[in-house]
């Protein structure tokens, strides 16, 4: 039996070195786990050839045909698309991470529902009821999860809740809420018993996997670098590269850059005061000594 994989997606903008024809790009990071403990990164840009790209790299990690694969996401439809493009038989696991921080901004703008005023007491119903709406989520009880919260908004729909002050923001976002687990629904599971089980429900493992991708580039740079023949570096880095016992940079005089001094060429006399302290002054500058003229 082929061993069974987890194959963790998130997606984010990079900034661009070409200014044109756009500043930043969309690139799609991902990470393979094997149950050996091996892994494997990823990471390509978004654009038409996305579907080959992927499956050239889930292919290079020792995924084949028939793999039991299991494919952790944010959400994003574009990479639900994109699982769907190259392994359709994936179970699809929604990371608890966003869930969890979709609850969060809910419960924050519930405990701020009425605040200064008489109908303060109004924010206990619905936090009870968001605490026991993700309850039962996490427990893989998504369809009650979800009318837990539909008639969460019903009721913010009544008449003595509608006008409360903070009251407009928390039915937004439980409709955000409802509408992302609705259009995540097959990607809903039983989170506590896969939690108990040791298998991974947060895509915290794919953050790093563009910082990881790209330190392993700029060591793999630097390395190159190494050997570097002293004698490619410019003539001015290899002197100010000497260095004596103090650890200070001997540099050399011919480093810095010298005026030059020119006697005037045409005779002059030496009869005024004037004339006679210019001269004075340019051999001074010249011979770094007094000159008696």
């Amino acid at each position: 039996m082929t061993p069974a994989v987890v194959i963790g997606l998130d997606g984010g903008y990079l900034r661009s070195r070409h200014r044109r024809p756009e500043r930043n790009f969309e690139a799609i990071a991902g990470k393979v786990l094997n149950l050996d403990g091996s892994q494997h990164r990823f990471a390509f840009a978004r654009n038409g050839n996305s579907t080959s790209e992927f499956a050239n790299a889930v292919v290079s990690a020792g995924v084949r045909l028939g793999t039991p694969t299991t494919v952790l996401c944010d959400g994003d439809p574009g990479l639900w698309k994109l699982q769907r493009q190259v392994m359709p038989e994936a179970t699809l696991v929604l990371d608890w991470f966003h869930i969890a921080m979709r609850f969060e901004h809910a419960l924050q703008a519930t405990r701020g529902l009425g605040a200064g005023t008489l109908s303060e007491y109004l924010q206990g119903h619905p936090i009870r009821e968001l605490e026991s709406a993700k309850w039962r989520l996490w427990h893989g009880r998504s369809s009650a999860c979800l009318v837990r919260l539909a008639r969460l908004t019903h009721w913010f729909e009544a008449a003595h809740v509608r006008d409360v002050r903070g009251a407009a923001a928390v039915r937004r976002h439980v409709n955000d809420l409802i509408e992302y687990l609705h259009a995540n629904h097959l990607a809903l599971v039983n989170y506590g018993r896969s939690r108990r089980d040791r298998q991974p429900i947060s895509t915290a493992f794919v953050e790093s996997a563009v910082n990881e991708i790209l330190s392993k580039r700029m060591i793999k740079k630097q390395n190159a670098m190494e050997p570097m023949d002293r004698a490619a570096l410019p003539r001015r880095a290899s002197r100010c590269s000497q260095q004596n016992s103090r650890g200070f940079v001997q540099a050399p005089l011919s480093r810095f850059p010298t005026r030059q001094w020119k006697l005037p060429s045409a005779p002059v006399s030496v009869t005024n005061p004037t004339t006679l302290h210019a001269l004075r002054t340019v051999i001074r500058r010249r011979d770094h000594r007094v000159v008696s003229v």
